[in-house]
């Protein structure tokens, strides 16, 4: 699996793993390297990003960089992921998301377009 292989790479430890389901949309995995935790998002079509907090009880995600990991999976999985800053820019339906989605959930930013708790 993709997630071990970067976190033994990098010395980091698969804390948890959370899968996709009708919601969210996408899976999640928790990993630590010393004392910071990082959350790997990997959404049902294959889109990569990060965030520094995730609860499955909460339905928001603070979008960041790591770019360690980033190489790796550029290099080794010719995975990009995407960058925090782009996810945090305005939502403009970048990624074609359904127009009564749109309407019904009001995203604010490209990320929730893109990893969402929608039904």
């Amino acid at each position: 699996m993709i997630i071990f292989d970067i976190c033994q790479a990098l010395n980091y430890t698969v804390v948890d793993l959370f899968e996709a389901d009708i919601t969210p949309n996408f899976h999640v995995a928790r990993v630590k390297n010393y004392n910071t935790d990082l959350f790997i998002l990997c959404s049902r079509d294959n889109h990569w990003a990060y965030s520094d907090y995730f609860s499955e009880n909460e339905h928001k995600l603070n979008f960041t960089n790591c770019k360690k990991i980033s190489e790796l999976l550029i290099k080794n999985y010719n995975i990009r992921p995407h960058l925090g800053e782009e996810l945090n820019s305005t939502f403009t339906n970048k990624y074609s998301n359904l127009q009564n989605d749109i309407k019904y959930w009001k995203p604010k930013i490209e990320g929730e377009g893109l990893f969402n708790w929608w039904d």
